[in-house]
């Protein structure tokens, strides 16, 4: 286990400048979302949670997707649409990449529900799905 305390993370020797440009530019802030004609996600999320787990859980799950929306709304003014102006992979790629921080930062703490032990690798290959998918789309 690594003793680091507060030190950032360091380049490593083998990435080159290019590549440590389009790293930043990956998890830079996007654009405030545009409204369009679309059709809000977050609805569309809702109509179609299927309860995998407890009923219990996706009526809280279906309660914290409206809260969502609710807050999106008010500091974007605009709902989440596709076409909205924002890169919607590279989005969902920086998400991605808290998740993958907030997850170890748990095991750290010692993740008393073991959720994020359970889930921590899967992020971790979902992390690197989307960033494959962001080099095979932008041609990298």
């Amino acid at each position: 286990m690594s003793t680091r305390r507060c030190e950032p993370v360091s380049w490593p020797e083998h990435i080159t400048e290019a590549q440590k440009a389009r790293a930043r530019q990956l998890v830079a802030p996007q654009p405030p979302p545009k409204s369009n004609d679309g059709v809000a996600v977050w609805p569309l999320i809702t109509d179609s949670l299927i309860s995998a787990a407890s009923m219990s859980v996706s009526l809280l799950v279906e309660a914290d997707m409206i809260a969502r929306d609710e807050y999106g709304r008010g500091k974007y003014k605009v709902p989440l649409m596709a076409g909205n102006g924002r890169d919607n992979l590279v989005d969902w790629y920086q998400e991605e990449l808290d998740g993958l921080a907030y997850a170890r930062a748990e095991i750290q703490k010692g993740d008393p529900t073991g959720i994020a032990t359970k889930k921590f690798a899967a992020k971790l290959v979902d992390v690197l799905d989307i960033r494959a998918a962001i080099r095979n789309r932008d041609g990298e």
